[in-house]
C-alpha cells in the first residue's frame, strides 16, 4: 500500500469511527479520491470503460443528494443550474458505474451517491 493510500485509509477509518459514534463527519470523494475510497472499502477496484475524455459535463443530483447536508443548502435555482450548465470537467477512460455500486451492499452501506456525471456513452 502506497503512502498516499495509507493516508486515505486513515481518513476513512477516522471518519467511520466518528460517524459510528453519531458525530457527523462526511467524506466527499471525486475522481481519484472516489476511486481510492472504492479500493480501500472493497479491497479491489471495480471500474469499467467509459468515454469521459476532455469533456465538460453537468451533474445530476440523486434523491439522496437533494436531501444531503451538502446540497440541501443550495437554492432550487442552484440545484437546477448544476443539472444543465456544464461545470464539470472530465478526462478519464475508466469509471465506476451505478450498476457496480448497486452490486455491492458493503459499499452502498458505507457511502451514499449524491450526484452523477454521465460520460458520452451513458
Amino acid at each position: 500500500m502506497t503512502h498516499y493510500m495509507k493516508k486515505v485509509k486513515f481518513v476513512l477509518e477516522f471518519a467511520k469511527n466518528l460517524n459510528d459514534k453519531g458525530i457527523f463527519f462526511p467524506v466527499f470523494g471525486i475522481c481519484l479520491g472516489f476511486e481510492q475510497m472504492i479500493m480501500i472499502t472493497l479491497e479491489e477496484l471495480y471500474i469499467g470503460d467509459c468515454e469521459g475524455k476532455d469533456q465538460s459535463n453537468t451533474t445530476e443530483l440523486t434523491q439522496t443528494g437533494h436531501e444531503s447536508r451538502l446540497f440541501s443548502n443550495f437554492s432550487l435555482t442552484e440545484r437546477e443550474q448544476i443539472s444543465y450548465i456544464p461545470a464539470i470537467y472530465q478526462s478519464h477512460r475508466k469509471c465506476y458505474s451505478m450498476s457496480e455500486y448497486k452490486k455491492s451492499p458493503d459499499f452502498r452501506k458505507m457511502y451514499k451517491v449524491t450526484s452523477l456525471a454521465r460520460d458520452h456513452n451513458r
